[in-house]
């Protein structure tokens, strides 16, 4: 039984040292998992970090492409891991101590396609936040279906630890040149799972900043995401669109991107032509025909509701043309 780890590498020498740190502060034998970085061009002094720690780890290597952004980076990591279940993993985060052979030994003693496990948001004011509800996530073993339909779903690709030829058999790869790519990938991966759990204890710390959240996003990274949104939405009720049960249950997390997308739309500041265009491109792919969505918080279930009507939407984008509001 081995983990492959695969980080790409990019502008992320201040973190790498103590993301590597983290991961070899395990109580497992080097022997049974590997460390993969995949260096995508980086411009900064990162390879050459990592180019010294793996003299004091043989469990470190190193592969290198051209540049082509994380989902790129990602899809090389996986033909180049060797272990029996991977773990997308960022390198500017970390964790906890002596975690690695508690998640292998369960995954491995149950028989699992997939596990998972909480995460933190960690800030450089001190401030933490835990990702999951333990009371919204799986104590039994089930499959991916009953997971997207009755919990809450975790799209973050640092929370479980899947089966490689889980993706490699079923063709499974990241969407290149979008946001969101994790979104995307984990909901048409848990199609294939059949035996997945939850264990509730702190792996993954996710390293927030306080000035990236706070600080004004342009315009060209509004647009970003704004497509990326649409190519997602668009793309899952394509490939959501038959009536199989799996395909019922995903619809719901569909729906729920339909608001995210419309959100990033209305809540940011653009121009109102610029906001008409990328409107009727939302009303050709379908994203105001909303149906039941999983938001747990008042704020977006009252919004799913309002933006079902794309007449009203159309009105709330003119009274907020001239303000400036932080996307939700």
């Amino acid at each position: 039984m081995k983990l492959s780890i695969t980080l790409p590498t990019y502008n992320v020498s201040q973190y790498i040292v103590k993301c590597i740190r983290s991961i070899e502060n395990q109580d497992i034998s080097k022997e049974e998992y590997e460390l993969i970085f995949i260096d995508d061009e980086s411009p900064d002094n990162s390879v050459e970090i990592i180019k010294e720690q793996q003299k004091i780890y043989p469990n470190i290597r190193l592969v290198s492409k051209k540049n082509g952004g994380a989902s790129s980076a990602r899809n090389y990591g996986i033909q180049y891991a060797t272990g029996d279940y991977i773990w997308f993993f960022d390198p500017d985060d970390y964790i906890e101590h002596n975690v690695l052979k508690r998640l292998l030994d369960e995954a491995y003693d149950k028989k699992l396609d997939l596990l998972s496990f909480n995460i933190y948001s960690v800030f450089d004011n001190g401030y933490e936040e835990i990702g999951f509800n333990p009371e919204f996530q799986p104590t039994s073993i089930i499959s991916g279906e009953t997971y997207i339909r009755d919990y809450e779903l975790g799209c973050s690709l640092w929370f479980y630890i899947v089966k490689k030829n889980i993706i490699v058999n079923n063709n499974l790869t990241f969407t290149d040149g979008i946001r969101f790519d994790d979104t995307e990938f984990t909901l048409r991966l848990f199609k294939y799972i059949n035996r997945m759990t939850f264990s509730n204890i702190r792996v993954y710390n996710y390293v927030g900043r306080i000035g990236s959240i706070t600080k004004t996003i342009n315009e060209k990274q509004i647009l970003h995401m704004i497509h990326s949104w649409q190519y997602i939405i668009d793309n899952e009720s394509k490939i959501f669109g038959d009536n199989s049960p799996y395909s019922k249950a995903a619809t719901i997390w569909v729906n729920n991107h339909k608001v995210n997308g419309l959100c990033v739309l209305l809540f940011n500041r653009l121009s109102f032509p610029t906001k008409k265009e990328e409107y009727n491109r939302f009303k050709e792919i379908g994203a105001f025909k909303i149906g039941k969505t999983k938001f747990y918080d008042k704020k977006h279930k009252v919004l799913s509701r309002v933006m079902r009507y794309s007449w009203i939407y159309y009105i709330l984008m003119h009274l907020y043309r001239i303000k400036k509001i932080m996307y939700l």
